[in-house]
């Protein structure tokens, strides 16, 4: 039985192609009653800088939200949805994915996510 569960485990850590990453956004209670865009940005992992792999806007969300990021929400057609990810959300007050307000609430996945992951809790601070 050993033998049989290495493979499985192999195939998680890969990810599956072209499945989504699903969770729910949490909303800390010290920043109840802000409102903005929420952003939910997939990095490959290590990456810094430069466009994101995957974004899911959702405009007037309501917390606890759960979503789904995936296939469908690469920015670049030529990249793929695939590999060690880095999960991150921004409940942003003015809605422009471009501008960082520091006061914004945000979180990050503690590990890494492949695609496939489900169950992925992020708590905004």
């Amino acid at each position: 039985a050993g033998a049989s569960a290495r493979p499985a485990a192999t195939r998680a850590a890969a990810g599956r192609a072209g499945a989504a990453v699903r969770g729910t956004v949490h909303l800390a209670e010290a920043a109840a009653g802000r409102n903005g865009v929420l952003f939910i940005i997939a990095r490959p992992q290590g990456t810094v800088g430069g466009p994101p792999l995957a974004v899911l806007r959702i405009a007037e969300p309501s917390f606890p939200l759960d979503f789904e990021i995936g296939p469908d929400n690469v920015m670049v057609p030529s990249m793929k949805f695939e590999g060690a990810l880095t999960l991150t959300a921004r409940l942003d007050s003015d809605g422009n994915a471009i501008t960082r307000d520091p006061s914004d609430p945000s979180a990050t996945a503690p590990d890494a996510v492949v695609p496939g992951t489900l169950g992925v809790e992020l708590m905004l601070q």
